[in-house]
């Protein structure tokens, strides 16, 4: 069979490149927002690093011995007041009370 007489189909022509587009050196948008960026993530890290520092020295106080004696002594005169109270004056006003509960 001779192919000289069959018709012929085009090739298609491939496809063209798309350019690339490599950065603009006056255009400093980016390394401007990079900047930006890692300044802020840098204050954000010191602000919490301050605070924890801040925090651990406020925890970390040693109790004088004068506020122990104090605190005995707020705690002796607690007692006092405590032992003071008469029981049984206030068990005494409950009595009317009582009686009209058992009667209802």
């Amino acid at each position: 069979m001779d192919q000289s007489n069959l018709p012929q189909t085009p090739t298609p022509a491939p496809p063209a490149a798309a350019p690339i587009q490599t950065p603009d050196p006056g255009d400093t948008n980016n390394s401007k927002m990079v900047l930006w960026f890692i300044l802020g993530l840098l204050v954000i890290i010191l602000t919490v690093a301050g605070i924890y520092w801040y925090l651990s020295k406020q925890t970390a106080k040693p109790q004088t011995p004068q506020s122990s004696n104090q605190e005995a002594a707020v705690s002796e005169n607690l007692d006092q007041e405590l032992n003071s109270i008469d029981v049984q004056a206030v068990d005494n006003d409950f009595k009317e009370v009582d009686a009209d509960l058992e009667n209802l």
